[in-house]
């Protein structure tokens, strides 16, 4: 039996909280024994949970309640405050879950030191602050001017492909051929169909924003020669993207959040030297799910600009943008996206989505 035995007790609890305010509660402790304690805590922290390796937050609020002996049979109790912090938000998904909790603990010696603790949600302000969208997070670059390569750069790439060919004869060749084969040339000839568009200048805006926004897509070029194009189009995604396991054994899962296309324009020959611009909007969800970057877990959104010239298939670039909490809503659970046909013994350990 434990020397002591730790109880939580979040004091008026709410059902959201948000960033700024304060969670406060008291920690009661009853010993069974006489017992010294080195050090007893309280810390607040974030952790993932789902199907993706667990990630966590690096930097606990943690608060040192006391340190010193307990006396059997006499219950004590501890108050404790901290403020809310900017994030990230609770989510609960498909293959992802954000969780808070208040975890206390006792550093007894020599013994399994107890602990106790209590999960709590953190939902977005009703009023826009800066907000932590995890610790992997990066703002999205901007598109820059796609700008041809120079001949002097496939000459370059020529060269290495021919020194590793040289050294590593049988065995360079039988992993080069295919690739240059299914995979180089036919991407090589769409690019030189795409670099007849001249300098491409791609323009998304916002590259941030929040659910039930716009997202304008723009392309501009000036083609160098006449083509047929069959169509320049968007496409928004937005997916859940966790990795399990490690070294052979890792995994990447995916589960589509959103997925829609827009087309800038179908059915054109290119004019050659005249400056031509396409657009298309496509809107988020209004409750889409943030962004969020860990080691392990992740909420990504995409554009990706599609150009389909005739009898060359499908050229396409793909930038990142941010989607921030909608201000005011409480949780994030998306709906169920994926097959439950391709459902494996994994998925047991997927937590439900909770709705609160």
């Amino acid at each position: 039996m434990a020397s002591l035995v730790l109880r939580i007790e979040i004091q008026q609890q709410k059902r959201v909280y948000f960033p700024g305010e304060t969670i406060s509660g008291i920690l009661h402790v009853e010993p069974a024994s006489n017992v010294t304690c080195r050090k007893l805590t309280i810390n607040m922290n974030w952790r993932t949970g789902g199907r993706g390796n667990t990630d966590e937050g690096a930097k606990p609020q943690t608060i040192t309640l006391y340190t010193g002996d307990f006396k059997a049979g006499l219950v004590e109790q501890f108050p404790f405050v901290f403020t809310v912090p900017n994030g990230p938000l609770t989510y609960h998904g498909n293959l992802l879950y954000v969780n808070w909790y208040l975890k206390a603990q006792a550093d007894i010696a020599w013994a399994i030191d107890p602990t106790a603790q209590a999960e709590f949600v953190i939902g977005s302000p009703a009023e826009p602050v800066p907000l932590d969208l995890g610790p992997n997070y990066k703002p999205p670059k901007p598109p820059s001017q796609k700008e041809d390569m120079p001949w002097w750069g496939y000459v370059i790439c020529a060269i290495i492909l021919g020194v590793l060919v040289y050294f590593f004869s049988w065995c360079c060749l039988i992993i080069a051929v295919p690739l240059i084969v299914f995979w180089a040339i036919p991407a090589y000839i769409k690019y030189l169909q795409v670099k007849k568009l001249g300098n491409r200048v791609l323009e998304i805006d916002p590259q941030q924003a929040y659910g039930g926004d716009p997202i304008a897509v723009t392309f501009r070029y000036q083609a160098k020669k006449q083509i047929k194009v069959e169509y320049i189009s968007a496409t928004i995604t937005g997916e859940e993207k966790v990795e399990s396991g490690s070294g052979s054994t890792r995994q990447t899962h995916r589960n589509p959040l959103f997925n829609e296309e827009q087309f800038l324009v179908r059915d054109i020959v290119t004019a050659p030297g005249v400056p031509a611009s396409h657009r298309a909007e496509i809107y988020l969800p209004a409750k889409a799910a943030p962004t969020f970057v860990s080691p392990n877990n992740a909420v990504e959104w995409k554009v990706n600009l599609n150009i389909k010239i005739t009898n060359y298939g499908i050229w396409t670039e793909t930038y990142s943008i941010t989607v921030w909490p909608t201000p005011g809503q409480e949780q994030f659970v998306p709906e169920p996206d994926w097959d439950d046909d391709d459902d494996d013994e994994d998925d047991n350990n997927v937590k439900p989505i909770l709705k609160h």
